[in-house]
């Protein structure tokens, strides 16, 4: 993924909380940041993607429980602030 000049702090709060979440279930990997500042490249892992496939009930099922486990874990680590502090 390679990122637009934007704020510094935007780069590293992504870097941050991928790093946390390195071995959450069903979330993305990251592999290494590269490049330089104004330039960076973030490597993670590739997902393929096909847009012809129209998702069953049973596999929207599995999707809804990948993405609450990948949320459960980012809250265990402190990453995903309680959906109460947000609202």
């Amino acid at each position: 993924k390679k990122l637009k000049p934007q704020g510094d702090w935007r780069l590293k709060r992504e870097i941050s909380v991928l790093t946390k979440l390195q071995n959450v279930s069903n979330v993305i990997h990251l592999y290494g940041v590269y490049g330089n500042e104004e330039s960076p490249i973030i490597a993670t892992e590739y997902i393929k993607k096909d847009d012809k496939i129209i998702p069953s009930y049973e596999n929207l099922k599995w999707l809804m429980r990948s993405i609450l486990i990948g949320i459960n874990g980012a809250h265990n680590r402190n990453v995903v602030e309680k959906i109460s502090n947000v609202l």
